[in-house]
């Protein structure tokens, strides 16, 4: 009680917006008839539960909006994350022979090997493009 009055005569509008904030609070659910009240919780229920969102993946001068989960199934997805890495892990682990003969066979196909050349030469190539723009431009 005293460190109130010590904090109400420090800044007196402080302590008035913070109790007419508790009273709002306590008075809101009140002063709302119980049809708007169930419809406002019901429209949030239908948002966070079930509504799509739309994400914009593009940019502000090209949008690209895609659906998204609703945040409910993001949050499900989120708490099940954990028990999902873990049934992966016992699965990889009880194939692991066949998955690392997988893996042997597509090093031996070169296909990994294919892969990684592609991506240097188009680093390459990149670099190499990019040095000739500057010369360009410098007229060096």
């Amino acid at each position: 009680m005293s460190s109130e009055l010590v904090e109400a005569n420090k800044d007196p509008m402080a302590a008035f917006y913070k109790r007419l904030e508790e009273r709002l609070r306590s008075d809101v659910a009140e002063l709302l008839p119980e049809e708007s009240l169930r419809a406002l919780v019901q429209r949030a229920v239908e948002e966070s539960f079930f509504k799509k969102r739309q994400v914009n993946t593009g940019n502000q001068y090209g949008p690209k909006w895609e659906d998204c989960p609703s945040e409910f199934e993001e949050l499900i997805v989120k708490a099940a994350q954990p028990t999902i890495d873990k049934l992966v892990a016992e699965i990889v682990a009880s194939r692991h022979e066949e998955i690392s003969a997988a893996v042997n066979k597509a090093l031996g196909d070169n296909v990994v090997a294919v892969r990684i050349g592609t991506s240097v030469a188009a680093v390459i190539e990149s670099s190499a493009f990019n040095f000739i723009e500057a010369l360009k431009y410098n007229g060096r």
